[in-house]
């Protein structure tokens, strides 16, 4: 199977796509090992459809796409247009990602915590909300807690089981992927890592092959920042940026709390001695016009 290092992402917008195979890639990693974070993505066909995950800490991932093989993205405001515009607005499901988050744009993943104001009861009740016949895909990299979830959260381990995910209590610290469509138990597949560390990968056949909006129209996204949230520094990945740049770090009243000039892919931002809540990042080239924009949280 093939492995991808992922340079580039596609997105959803009004092409026709022919949709059959969905390939999932996970690597398991401790926190303190980001250079996992571009080997988690999932793909239909050889289109990516997102990729990462910007969390540090115990979580479950998961993705929904329809009968058309078209993801759910992420409820998102589009900022840039005058007026706003908000995409998906019924996808905040409680989930610790979208909106700004950690992207200036929709996500087609959401992140649940085992533990946190981000718990999997909500992610229990998102499962609950998708229609029967729709793909629900899984995944964690990030140390599965599946017996603390046996204990904490009993719902949602009876609704994964009744999904088809006859092996989740077997997951404890390792990486997963579970795929299976809403309503059909019987058309269940997982693969569990056999390490903290193991890089596994799935391909699942989503059965459809329909008009669908799935595109490959987003623009070319080099930027990462990670984890978010973070406890006290985060790193700002620039894929073949090689220009100084300036990174400005403002608190949530506007006061500039960081501003430093970089050179390299790689800058690592420490926010040790501010308080915990949400930052704004800004990032300037060296004729002080913008490169980009988002939003961070420190836990």
């Amino acid at each position: 199977m093939k492995k991808l290092l992922l340079l580039s992402l596609a997105i959803i917008i009004n092409t026709k796509v022919f949709c059959q195979t969905l390939t999932v890639n996970v690597v398991g990693f401790n926190p303190s090992e980001f250079d996992a974070f571009p080997l988690n993505y999932f793909k239909i066909n050889d289109t990516i459809v997102d990729y990462d995950g910007y969390t540090a800490y115990s979580a479950i991932h998961i993705a929904v796409f329809d009968s058309t093989c078209t993801p759910w993205g992420t409820k998102w405001t589009d900022t840039s247009i005058n007026p706003p515009v908000i995409y998906n607005p019924d996808h905040n499901f409680g989930q610790t990602n979208g909106d700004g988050i950690a992207r200036n744009r929709a996500e087609y993943y959401f992140i649940f915590g085992y533990t946190g104001p981000y718990t999997l009861d909500r992610l229990d009740t998102m499962i609950n909300s998708i229609p029967d016949g729709y793909t629900i895909l899984l995944y964690s990299w990030q140390r599965s807690r599946s017996s603390f979830a046996q204990l904490n959260f009993p719902n949602f381990v009876n609704n994964v089981t009744n999904l088809g995910f006859a092996n989740y209590l077997n997951t404890d610290s390792l990486p997963f992927i579970f795929v299976a469509k809403k309503g059909n138990p019987t058309s269940a597949q997982w693969v569990i890592g056999d390490s903290l560390r193991a890089n596994i990968t799935m391909d699942y056949d989503l059965g459809c092959a329909s008009t669908s909006t799935f595109i490959n129209n987003i623009k070319h996204s080099p930027l990462q920042v990670y984890p978010n949230p973070f406890n006290n520094s985060f790193t700002i990945n620039l894929e073949d940026y090689t220009k100084p740049y300036t990174v400005l770090v403002y608190n949530s009243i506007g006061n500039c709390v960081y501003d430093e000039s970089k050179i390299g892919v790689l800058s690592n931002i420490s926010l040790a001695n501010r308080p915990s809540g949400i930052y704004f990042y800004t990032l300037l080239n060296e004729e002080g016009k913008t490169l980009y924009k988002g939003k961070i949280v420190k836990q």
